[in-house]
């Protein structure tokens, strides 16, 4: 039993019970690591029961004198007590070295507050605010291109997948069709037959049309029940011929895959070296188009976003907090005020690297992938908004010299940049703010600055290169933490819109999931162009990929070409394919073509009778 709880029940609990019951004295022994302290100084505190209050205290040194009520002069010199140097060395500093502290994510770890950079951190003045300039973004933001007022809405969809790679799409799937019935399957397939660009393209059409009109199974599209089925789609190509194109659907030489390799260590080099085989010859020209066709404004921001696939694949993650918490994670780039994806790049796993003592972990991989993304968009006085995951001292200081600026969350404590005099004070997890109070660190050699904010629910660490570090004075709150929650969201929203209205089906290939990947960005960008480019023409994502998809289609139905087929040799005008539905004869047409069939067999079975009788 805890000598509080014995005193609780002995001593509060009877009437009788004195003071005198009480042991003497019992101590507790806890190991105590003091911030004050030297570096590697801890000791064991005693905790012990006063005897009067009846509470745990910390014990009073042998040293130390502590005057009473009922002394009238104190041992300790005043004139020494007021002096620094004597609460120096009672209560040392904290020390600009390694310094052993126990935080709430790591327990004790070893930090160095000296930072990568030339200042040191001291707490912010109101000077400092002249120190912070919004450098001046000069490229004016949107499309690259134009096109007249009266363009198509396929004609922004080709911006970013030109029809080069749709009949590039048409020919490596009837590359892929030939080898599987060849290699793999090792036997004829009767019911297909090579597609071409205007096939292919339809089938595109057909995709983008069911990402907005979405079933929960491909067979609903045909159904039989009119209040299931969807003619437009059942009137382009039959059930049969678009699940054969998407069992066939290839955008890579099959002959020079890396994973069909028969020597199995170059097989092994080849996979490693280009895991994305299948899916690069539409990747990197898509992310091309992007690059070039849009010009980013100055606020940006950095995510990442979720591919959701539930099949097996080496690069598959589960991220529990995200709403499609199995799939690809990619990493993405946004204008942060129209959500445009100017840049993304495939997560692929961890990677490793072969050293003397094996193999091992490589080591940044947050740094190195922000500074890939980054690398189109230096030098133009960007303005960079991320979260915890990206935002460091270092990488703050590294893209200063690159002119692009940094805004973002800070919520480790425990990192080794972190500013001392926000370190909260023993095994506190935050500093003691009142809500709407901030704290702010800087160093103004490296114009860097760190601020804690109390909000209503949280405590909130931002890290800023830009803004000055001042309240606002409608919102009470950091200039930079405001700015932060304007700006953060454009990739949260990029995904949204792609997800609304998304290509993806149900799947055994990997890849595929990424090709659709690549035309719901293409999707997003066209449209984000199209209401820059035509501002008076109000139309809504939905409609906008409807009539994509309608003017992919065309006029183009594999069921007129099977009509065609089953008739045999018949002539080029359309008037006489029409005549066989209306039973109506064409003009101009000779009186054996206006005969129905019905009436042809009738004539033949009259010539065959009299011919029989006749002998």
């Amino acid at each position: 039993m805890s000598p509080k709880k014995w005193y609780k029940k002995n001593v509060c609990g009877t009437e009788q019970s004195t003071l005198a019951s009480f042991p003497e004295k019992q101590t507790i022994k806890k190991r105590v690591v003091y911030a004050h302290a030297s570096p590697m100084d801890t000791r064991d505190d005693e905790l012990v029961l006063d005897e009067k209050t009846g509470e745990l205290r910390h014990k009073i040194p042998d040293d130390f004198i502590v005057a009473t009520d009922d002394d009238t002069d104190s041992e300790i010199d005043e004139d020494r007590a007021e002096n620094d140097d004597f609460l120096e060395q009672r209560y040392p500093p904290v020390l600009d070295s390694d310094i052993e502290i126990e935080s709430d994510t790591e327990i004790g770890a070893t930090f160095d507050y000296v930072a990568s950079g030339t200042g040191e951190w001291r707490m912010a003045t109101e000077e400092d605010g002249d120190i912070f300039t919004i450098p001046v973004f000069e490229p004016e933001p949107g499309p690259t291109f134009e096109l007249p007022s009266y363009a198509r809405e396929v004609e922004y969809f080709y911006k970013f997948i030109p029809p080069e790679l749709i009949e590039l799409a048409s020919t490596e799937t009837n590359k892929y069709a030939k080898y599987h019935q060849k290699c793999i399957a090792k036997k004829l397939n009767a019911r297909w037959r090579n597609t071409n660009f205007i096939e292919m393209q339809a089938f595109f059409g057909v995709m983008i049309c069911m990402g907005v009109d979405h079933k929960s199974a491909i067979d609903d599209y045909w159904s039989s029940d009119p209040f299931l089925q969807n003619m437009g789609i059942a009137s382009v190509m039959t059930r049969a011929r678009f699940q054969m194109l998407m069992r066939y659907f290839h955008l890579a030489d099959p002959v020079n895959d890396p994973r069909r390799d028969p020597d199995i260590e170059r097989r092994r080099q080849r996979s490693e070296a280009d895991p994305l085989y299948k899916i690069n010859p539409w990747l990197k020209p898509v992310l091309e188009n992007c690059r070039r066709y849009y010009q980013m404004g100055q606020e940006i921001s950095i995510d990442e976003g979720m591919i959701r696939f539930k099949g097996r694949s080496k690069f598959k993650q589960r991220l529990p907090h995200k709403p499609d918490r199995d799939g690809f994670k990619i990493w993405q780039v946004c204008d942060s005020t129209t959500s445009y994806i100017a840049n993304f790049e495939p997560y692929l796993g961890v990677k490793y690297k072969t050293t003397i003592e094996g193999r091992k972990k490589e080591t940044g991989t947050i740094k190195k992938t922000t500074h890939r993304l980054l690398q189109p968009f230096t030098e133009k006085n960007h303005i960079l908004f991320c979260d915890s995951l990206f935002t460091s001292v270092n990488t703050a200081l590294e893209l200063q010299d690159k002119e692009v600026y940094m805004v973002g969350s800070f919520s480790r404590r425990n990192r080794k940049t972190m500013p001392p005099q926000l370190i909260p004070e023993g095994k506190s997890k935050k500093l003691k703010l009142k809500i709407g109070e901030m704290k702010a660190a800087t160093r103004p050699d490296d114009i860097i600055n760190i601020t804690a904010y109390q909000d209503d629910s949280a405590q909130i660490l931002i890290l800023n290169t830009v803004y000055p570090e001042a309240v606002d004075d409608e919102r009470h709150m950091p200039v930079s933490l405001q700015c932060y929650r304007h700006h953060m969201g454009g990739v949260d929203r990029s995904n949204q819109r792609r997800k609304y209205y998304h290509t993806g089906r149900k799947n055994n290939r990997w890849w595929i999931y990424m090709a659709c990947y690549l035309i719901d960005v293409a999707l997003v960008n066209a449209y984000e162009c199209f209401k820059a480019l035509n501002r008076t023409t109000k139309v809504t994502h939905k409609f906008f990929n409807i009539r994509t998809g309608k003017q992919l289609i065309g006029g183009h139905s594999s069921r007129i070409q099977k009509s065609i087929r089953e008739v045999g040799s018949l002539p080029s005008n359309t008037s006489f394919i029409r005549s066989l539905n209306h039973g109506s004869p064409p003009e101009g047409a000779t009186p054996e073509q206006s005969k129905t069939p019905s009436q042809t067999k009738q004539n033949t079975r009259t010539q065959r009778c009299l011919g029989s009788s006749r002998g």
